[in-house]
């Protein structure tokens, strides 16, 4: 099996420059390969369209760095150039984007698994980029550390409300943070107990139960909300007209959406 790469390609290979790393061109035969590789993510993985273009990107430089000579069911990427390929890929990126190389191509290696043309062993080959910027955090939290943190969000106003429910839905419910951050009240179905969590890294939707503990926290903040909400009315109500019933036009109720 002849597995040596071709030349490398045309894509920039500059560094320092700012400039953002060339798209790679390939032959109609690999173009359809990397093609099916999104259908698989699309379908099969169920990732959203932004993430499977970056996969798309990196695959396709990939390939056009070490071109495979024969047919695409017969070749198998060696160790030594994934290895390579994200090292070299990496040292050209921001350090909060170094990661999206190996991340990249560990997503088509589990798709050559899953077409039984690779074996699982070659994710291996593929290094850890580092965050130095987090190097210090730890990857995950113990159960005393969790509650350490959200111990310490208990002074009882709004605001530290806010911080334990959305800290609580984090680490009892197990949502990214992408979804939280897209987290409504409409998606709470208060009766049936259940969060519906929308569409992240993946188009699925997903219904998680509620557990009492973070209902309460959420309530709790809900009506800490209410209730400052509720003092800034009173503070912009006539003075004069205490007997008045204040109703705030529009511009005012959008102002309030904001607190």
């Amino acid at each position: 099996m002849n597995n040596t790469p071709s030349p490398t390609s045309s894509a920039t290979r500059s560094r320092g420059n700012g400039k953002r790393l060339a798209q790679a061109a390939l032959p109609d035969e690999l173009n359809s390969w990397v093609g099916d590789f999104d259908r698989h993510l699309s379908l099969v993985v169920g990732l959203a369209a932004a993430s499977r273009r970056q996969y798309r990107f990196f695959v396709r430089r990939f390939l056009a760095e070490y071109r495979p000579a024969i047919a695409r069911d017969q070749w198998v990427p060696r160790a030594e150039w994934l290895t390579a390929f994200v090292r070299q890929e990496a040292a050209r990126l921001h350090v909060h984007s170094r990661k999206k190389p190996g991340t990249a191509l560990r997503a088509w290696l589990r798709y050559l698994v899953f077409c039984g043309m690779a074996g699982r062993e070659l994710e291996a080959a593929i290094p850890s980029m580092p965050q130095w910027k987090y190097a210090s955090l730890p990857v995950h939290l113990t159960a005393e550390e969790t509650e350490r943190v959200l111990g310490a969000a208990l002074d009882g106003s709004a605001h530290e409300l806010r911080n334990r429910a959305m800290l609580l839905v984090l680490a009892r419910m197990g949502v990214r943070a992408c979804e939280l951050t897209h987290l409504m009240l409409d998606d709470i179905d208060w009766v049936e107990g259940c969060v519906r969590v929308r569409p992240g890294k993946s188009h699925r939707e997903r219904r998680l139960p509620l557990p009492c503990e973070v209902g309460e926290a959420l309530c709790a903040y809900i009506d800490a909300d209410l209730a400052t909400k509720q003092r800034a009315l009173e503070k912009l109500a006539p003075a004069e007209a205490a007997s008045f019933r204040f109703k705030p036009s529009d511009s005012v109720l959008a102002f309030l959406q904001q607190l």
